[in-house]
């Protein structure tokens, strides 16, 4: 399945837990999957024009707060029995395209100090990224643990939180 199917999923799957607005939905998207899932702009607003398209959501403009009006997405019943028939298909892997390891595969190329900074901010990086995790966490625990969606953002956030304290643990005996 090519990328683009797969951001209409990923917009199809925000639709499902409330109605949102474009710039919501990247929001989400960012915010909220990101551990996992990331779309840029320019993914979304093409997809959100050809899910239209294709009846699978449809668009309520509301009174934004400028002159123009905020454009609301919601689900259809076509549009939830795809996501659903797509959920139940096997997963694929997409291949891992990570800068960092990029750079260190290739680090002889730069002073040791160079690749020592990289691991530094890497470092940084992922011990305020398992912050935000854990709080997101216990967000969900207190705010949404009624909410059937909750048991499975955390299975996934799960994921998320032991991939930042393997990576923590990499990065701890980590030298170039």
């Amino acid at each position: 399945m090519s990328k683009p199917a797969k951001t209409q999923y990923a917009i199809l799957g925000a639709l499902t837990v409330f109605p949102m607005s474009g710039y919501d939905i990247k929001k989400w998207i960012r915010d909220v999957t990101g551990p996992f899932w990331a779309e840029s702009s320019g993914r979304i607003y093409p997809a959100l024009k050809q899910l239209m398209q294709q009846k699978l959501i449809v668009c309520d403009a509301t009174q934004g707060r400028g002159k123009r009006p905020r454009k609301v997405y919601k689900l259809t019943a076509r549009g939830l029995a795809l996501l659903r028939k797509w959920l139940i298909l096997p997963a694929h892997d997409e291949v891992l395209r990570n800068e960092l390891k990029l750079k260190l595969f290739y680090g002889k190329n730069v002073a040791p100090e160079i690749i020592e900074q990289h691991l530094a901010r890497q470092k940084e990086r992922m011990e305020k990224t398992l912050v935000r995790y854990q709080s997101i966490m216990e967000h969900i625990k207190s705010h949404h643990k009624n909410q059937i969606d909750a048991k499975y953002w955390l299975l996934t956030l799960h994921n998320a939180i032991h991939h930042c304290q393997a990576e923590l643990e990499w990065l701890k005996g980590a030298k170039a």
